[in-house]
């Protein structure tokens, strides 16, 4: 295929270079705005414009000319640009594929072609034992009964998902780890909080008699994160809402493209 390149003459403007500490502008505003002060120019600026944003703007005084880029033999060859020969440097991006005017140039196979091993990772982190061992966070209280109920934030040293636990206390300051120190709420895979769930709130309805616990809760997969709704009837097990063959889905989604939400909510 051929590619038309046009060529111009262009005549140069000489210029004089300003004393040591002084622009060709007085004032450091114009300098950046306008070029407002050309004594540090050659004159006459014969075939030459200065530019509003500050710089010298050439102007041409030929015809533009076009010349045929031959994508077989001048990829090959190299091209000639105003009568001066380019050969080719011996490196190259790109690969032509097809011969003459009908060759076309593609990205080539890469030398090093690279696939995931089946086994990944070959090397890890040691699993922790307590999936709440690397940090607690963004608590929530209800008060049932005598006892302090309090759900939150935690996640591993070894690098895992955030996740959901509960604990509870007769003082509010010495707190006893609920469900064996498991989560009660964590990410579901392939939904909308598939690498983690965090930041729960937690509702108590005593006259609820089927299911007096109402959580909302963040989950993030990837980049986006979005607000999930679960209900339960001990405050332990805890069923996400609503389910869409078989993937929870958020009660409030990440917002529109160039909104303000538009990647979480949380």
């Amino acid at each position: 295929m051929r590619f038309p390149l046009l060529t111009s003459l262009f005549v140069a403007a000489a210029v004089v270079l300003p004393g040591a500490g002084q622009a060709c502008s007085r004032a450091d505003t114009l300098f950046y705005e306008t070029f407002l002060d050309a004594t540090c120019l050659q004159l006459p600026l014969t075939n030459t414009t200065l530019d509003a944003q500050g710089g010298l703007r050439l102007t041409t005084n030929g015809a533009p000319t076009a010349s045929a880029w031959d994508s077989d033999t001048d990829f090959d060859n190299g091209i000639t640009f105003q009568n001066v020969p380019f050969p080719p440097v011996g490196v190259r991006t790109l690969t032509r594929n097809g011969s003459g005017q009908g060759a076309t140039l593609s990205l080539p196979t890469t030398l090093l072609p690279l696939s995931l091993d089946g086994a990944n990772p070959v090397l890890g982190p040691t699993a922790s034992a307590a999936l709440d061992s690397d940090n607690v966070d963004d608590p929530a209280l209800a008060k049932i009964g005598s006892t302090y109920v309090m759900w939150y934030s935690g996640t591993p040293e070894d690098g895992g998902r955030s996740a959901i636990f509960r604990a509870t206390s007769t003082d509010a300051t010495t707190w006893t780890r609920s469900n064996g120190g498991a989560p009660v709420l964590q990410g579901t895979a392939g939904a909308f909080d598939q690498d983690g769930v965090f930041g729960p709130d937690v509702v108590y309805d005593p006259a609820d008699p089927v299911t007096p616990y109402r959580m909302w809760y963040s989950g993030r997969a990837g980049v986006f994160g979005a607000i999930g709704y679960a209900t339960s009837a001990d405050g332990v097990t805890w069923v996400k809402y609503p389910a869409f063959g078989g993937y929870p889905q958020p009660v409030l989604a990440h917002g529109p493209a160039g909104s303000a939400d538009s990647f979480s909510q949380k």
